[in-house]
C-alpha cells in the first residue's frame, strides 16, 4: 500500500512511531516527480518532489492518503491483458530498476474505486519482502 504524503520525513517519523516500524532511505523516481520509502511492513510512502508533479496535483486535489494498493503477479502482460479486457484503463506502465527490478503496469483510479491499482512483476527479489523477513 502507498500513501502520498507532503511531508516525507514527518510521515515517516509518525507511522514509524505508530507501527514500531522502521522505513528505508528514500529514493526518488525523477520520471514521476516522487520520493519514496518503505518499511518491513509493506507500506510505502511517497512524496512530491515539486509542485508540478502527479503526487503533488493528486494531494492538491484529494489530499493525503491511500493512493495505490499493489499487488505482485506473475505474468505482467497477462495481467495487464486481463485489466483491460475487463474495462479498466492502463493509466502508467513502469520499470522501475533497483527495486527489485519491477515491470508493473498502473490501472486509472477512475476505473478502480478511486485507488490506483499496481500489477508488478519483480525480475528479482523486492527490498519490502527481504525487511518483512526481519525478525
Amino acid at each position: 500500500m502507498c500513501i502520498y504524503v507532503r511531508d516525507l520525513k514527518k510521515a515517516m517519523g509518525f507511522f514509524s512511531d505508530l507501527l514500531g516500524t522502521h522505513f528505508s532511505e528514500p529514493m526518488e523516481r525523477h520520471d514521476v516527480g516522487m520520493i519514496m520509502s518503505y518499511s518491513p511492513t509493506g507500506l510505502t510512502l511517497a512524496a512530491p518532489t515539486g509542485p508540478d508533479s502527479f503526487v503533488a496535483k493528486t494531494i492538491e486535489r484529494r489530499g493525503e492518503g491511500v493512493a495505490i494498493v499493489a499487488f505482485k503477479i506473475p505474468d505482467i502482460e497477462e495481467a495487464a491483458a486481463h485489466m483491460t479486457s475487463r474495462g479498466v484503463r492502463i493509466a502508467e506502465r513502469f520499470s522501475v530498476g533497483g527495486v527489485g527490478n519491477v515491470e508493473g503496469v498502473a490501472s486509472h483510479p477512475n476505473d478502480t474505486y478511486g485507488v490506483m491499482i499496481d500489477l508488478n512483476e519483480y525480475k528479482e527479489e523486492h527490498p519490502i519482502y527481504s525487511a518483512m523477513q526481519e525478525k
